[in-house]
């Protein structure tokens, strides 16, 4: 499950960087004074859609896999791969849990 996720999640960063630069194109021509300049920003918008509807699916697919996730290994002990002291990642989806640290208990009965 793990490779299929980095996959999903390799597309949905194409995408997203697709999406980036053609917004960064549409805002780029937006200043330039020509004629035309209405159609061939809106066909760039038209592929902006399309790969921000894409990046969007690729998202949803790797948070559908994220739930069907045990989070558990065969032999029954937690998949968590512990990467600090308040940071852990699935060792089968790459799901990121960070826990609060504890703070040190104060006793306010102290006269």
């Amino acid at each position: 499950m793990k490779e299929i996720i980095d996959d999903l999640n390799k597309k949905y960063n194409e995408y997203r960087t697709q999406v980036k630069y053609l917004q960064n194109v549409i805002d780029r021509m937006a200043k330039l004074e020509y004629t035309n300049k209405r159609a061939a920003i809106d066909d760039i918008r038209k592929l902006r859609d399309t790969a921000e509807e894409k990046k969007n699916n690729y998202y949803q697919a790797v948070l559908a896999l994220r739930k069907v996730c045990p989070h558990m290994l065969p032999n029954n002990f937690p998949a968590f791969k512990t990467i600090s002291e308040d940071f852990e990642v699935c060792s089968i989806c790459g799901y990121e849990l960070r826990r609060k640290k504890n703070e040190k208990s104060i006793d306010n009965n102290q006269d």
